[in-house]
C-alpha cells in the first residue's frame, strides 16, 4: 500500500519533467522576408504579385538554409548545402502576409511579405533518422 501512493506523484513528477525537457529543446525558427516587383509596362497587377510572392519565398528559404547551415548540431553532422535542401523539403511552412501595391509614375511596384517556419528539432530528428537508416544499410 505504502509503496502504491509513491508510485502515482513519482509518475506524474516524471511526465512533467519530460514534456518541461521536450518544450525546451523544442525550436521553431522563424524568418520573414519580403519580396519587391516592379511593374513592366504590360504586367498586370497578379503578375507582379506572384513575382514578389515567388521572390519572398526564395529569400526565406535560403534565409533558413543559411542559420541552418550555422547550427552547430548540423556543423558537427558534417551536413552542406545540398543536404540541407534535401532534409528540410516538406518541413518549412510559408505564409504570405499583406501585400502592398503603389504606383510611381507609370511604374506600379508590389510588395509582398512572407513568414517561413521550421521545427528546428524536428529537422534534426530527420537528419538522425536518415544517418541511422544509412548507417544500417551500409
Amino acid at each position: 500500500m505504502l509503496k502504491r501512493r509513491f508510485l502515482l506523484p513519482q509518475a506524474g513528477l516524471w511526465l512533467l519533467c519530460l514534456l518541461v525537457v521536450s518544450s525546451v529543446f523544442a525550436e521553431t525558427l522563424t524568418i520573414t522576408a519580403t519580396g519587391e516587383y516592379r511593374l513592366a509596362e504590360k504586367d498586370t497587377p497578379d503578375e507582379g504579385k506572384r513575382r514578389a510572392l515567388q521572390e519572398a519565398t526564395r529569400l526565406a528559404v535560403e534565409r533558413i538554409w543559411a542559420y541552418l547551415l550555422g547550427l552547430p548540431e548540423v556543423n558537427a553532422l558534417g551536413i552542406g548545402q545540398k543536404d540541407i535542401q534535401e532534409y528540410t523539403r516538406g518541413l518549412i511552412e510559408l505564409t504570405e502576409g499583406p501585400i502592398q501595391s503603389r504606383s510611381d509614375g507609370a511604374q506600379g511596384l508590389v510588395r509582398v511579405e512572407v513568414k517561413a517556419k521550421i521545427d528546428t528539432a524536428l529537422l534534426l530528428r530527420r537528419i538522425n533518422a536518415v544517418r541511422q537508416s544509412q548507417s544500417v544499410g551500409d
